[in-house]
């Protein structure tokens, strides 16, 4: 019974996800590197970010070895996007990025789902897990972070599964539980390493609180933990030479710890409490929740760890963030605590009832804060507070202040019409009804599925299983429909890149819309090595011309993609510099591909 209604509710919470899907993707910070990293492993096999160079500053501590770009962020992100971009890639009627943007709606609602065999195997009612679950999936800044490609949703999502091992170790006393607790903290390592930070308190729960098996369930935990562990160790070494250099360079933990601890739980910017009133209510449940003993330690323990090393990070806001995006991955362990402030059902008496209309009302105002989060895109408020102070940082203008609030700002961009969701893509975008009814029919599917599910038999277990695989088949419909219907300009680039282009060559790009390259990256089928052309000539003269020289010398042909009016004249300046002459292929009306080779040939 528990898997199922597990199951079903993945169907509803992911269902609902795509509701307010969003195709938005920003390029030129996190999502863009991660999402570049992906592209890398699955068509040429490396992990660099080449083919970035010109939408990003090479900062020296993300140049490898080799001298190619490479990012700054973990690994495991771009490995779980594997499948999905390796999908799309085989299926040309959906976009790369589009699809690819379906691995923090699929992990939110994995780590709900996982929530609910958390709650169920502590031995709550079946009502009380599903308010856990519901509450973590749509009154917490989770759903915010599920629209878009950042790394915490699934770094979340290894925290739930944390809590399931927990759960299995104390309940049933069995090794496997700890060896699940052990593989979602290494998940959490691998997608941040930053996780690194619980396993401290994961060892001290499985030390203190495993009774006579104590060395059996650490050894169990352990193993997952140092295995990722290893493999971000080699990943660092691969690239850079070191085991401890991810690419950070100078960004480092120079804050006092409770200063950014403080902001993340109080300042009005990025309050804990503001952008998700529930979790006050996970205080007081964490304090009474007594039972078994150990798993208040691990959920307050692995808590204030993430907190506090966050809160110590020189940009402990989280940078153009909704709320304290530090703080997302730990949310599964507050909503948890909840189970100890949720009255049982059954006991209807006056203390009871408090308690259930409090929660009840902090879970209404925390999904109505949402609601700005998910409707809006976040870079709107930004640029409104720099429209104000143009000279100042907008992140550190909006901390401690009412006066540039960003729920209230993004409410008023919604009531416009302002809206970020792939059926309502802008203010002036009419909305799309086939895409929206797409969406509340996936909802739909959803619901009753979770329905069946709950009043169990043959037929629950039936929805439970086939719910789930209806709901992701209508979402990559709607994929697929919106590719369809957007009018990309360069649905053909890759195929004319392959018919063109040898696999050895190399071809350079330099056109810096951002339109434009996300346009691209979401059709390029081909698996032709691109690299990227730095606006800033010193970048690109250090970093770019010696990659051409080297392809010279070793015979490889060498291109340049046009998409742009006017190409980097310093760039092809000093092609022309080193003998090589320009022979031009037209793509389409706007595209060129010029063929860089030996004049003498």
């Amino acid at each position: 019974m528990g898997r199922s209604l597990a199951s079903a509710l993945f169907a509803l919470v992911f269902a609902s996800y795509m509701l307010t899907y969003s195709r938005a993707f920003d390029i030129v910070a996190d999502e863009g590197t991660m999402f570049a990293v992906t592209e890398s492993i699955v068509k040429l096999g490396r992990a660099s970010i080449d083919q970035g160079n010109h939408l990003q500053y090479l900062h020296w501590a993300t140049i490898g070895l080799d001298g190619s770009h490479y990012s700054k962020y973990g690994l495991g992100q771009s490995l779980a996007a594997v499948p999905l971009y390796a999908l799309a890639l085989a299926t040309p009627a959906l976009g790369l990025i589009d699809v690819v943007l379906l691995l923090n709606p699929l992990a939110g609602a994995l780590a709900a789902a996982v929530l609910m065999l958390a709650a169920l195997e502590l031995g709550a009612s079946r009502q009380r897990a599903l308010a856990v679950v519901l509450i973590y999936a749509f009154c917490t800044t989770a759903w915010v972070y599920a629209k878009n490609y950042y790394s915490e949703p699934l770094a979340g999502l290894g925290f739930a599964l944390s809590c399931w091992g927990i759960a299995i170790m104390l309940m049933r006393r069995q090794s496997a539980g700890a060896a699940l607790a052990g593989a979602g903290v290494g998940l959490a390592v691998l997608v941040r390493s930053s996780a690194i930070m619980v396993a401290p308190v994961l060892l001290l729960v499985t030390l203190r609180y495993g009774g006579a098996r104590r060395w059996r369930f650490t050894w169990a935990a352990l193993a997952p933990v140092m295995m990722a562990v290893t493999v971000v160790g080699l990943y660092n070494w691969g690239r850079f030479g070191d085991p401890l250099h991810s690419g950070y360079g100078s960004e480092t933990f120079s804050v006092y710890p409770w200063v950014g601890a403080w902001g993340m739980l109080f300042a009005p910017g990025r309050s804990l409490f503001i952008y998700a009133p529930i979790m006050l209510a996970a205080v007081p449940g964490l304090r009474a929740l007594r039972q078994p003993a150990g798993l208040r330690v691990w959920l307050a323990g692995a808590t204030l760890a993430m907190l506090l090393l966050h809160g110590a990070w020189w940009s402990w806001w989280g940078a153009w963030a909704w709320g304290p995006r530090y703080l997302v991955p730990v949310l599964p362990l507050l909503a948890l605590g909840l189970l100890g402030i949720l009255p049982p059902c059954g006991k209807v008496d006056m203390r009871n009832r408090v308690k259930a209309t409090l929660v009840g009302l902090l879970a209404g105002l925390s999904f109505l804060v949402q609601l700005p989060g998910v409707l809006v895109y976040r870079t709107h408020f930004f640029w409104q507070v720099m429209q104000v102070l143009p000279d100042a940082d907008p992140d550190e203008a909006s901390l401690y202040t009412f006066q540039f609030f960003m729920p209230l700002t993004n409410l008023r961009q919604a009531l416009r019409g302002n809206l970020d969701l792939a059926w309502k893509p802008g203010l002036h975008a009419p909305v799309n009804i086939v895409g929206l009814l797409l969406a509340v029919l996936g909802l739909l599917i959803g619901v009753v599925g979770l329905r069946l599910a709950w009043r169990g038999r043959r037929m629950g277990r039936v929805a439970a299983l086939v719910s789930p695989l209806v709901v992701l088949g209508v979402a990559l419909g709607s994929l697929a429909y919106y590719q369809w219907n957007d009018g990309n300009p360069f649905r053909s680039l890759g195929a004319v890149v392959e018919e063109c282009v040898s696999p050895e060559a190399i071809i350079f790009v330099g056109d810096d819309n951002l339109q434009t390259n996300q346009q691209i990256w979401n059709v390029n089928r081909s698996i032709r090595r691109m690299i990227g052309v730095p606006s800033d000539i010193g970048q690109m003269q250090l970093h770019t011309l010696p990659i051409v020289q080297r392809a010279v010398q070793a015979g490889q042909p060498v291109w340049y993609l046009q998409t742009e009016e006017t190409p980097p004249v310093a760039f092809l300046t000093e092609l022309a510099n080193m003998g090589l002459c320009g022979t031009t292929w037209p793509v389409e009306a706007s595209t060129r591909l010029v063929r860089w080779s030996r004049c003498d040939q």
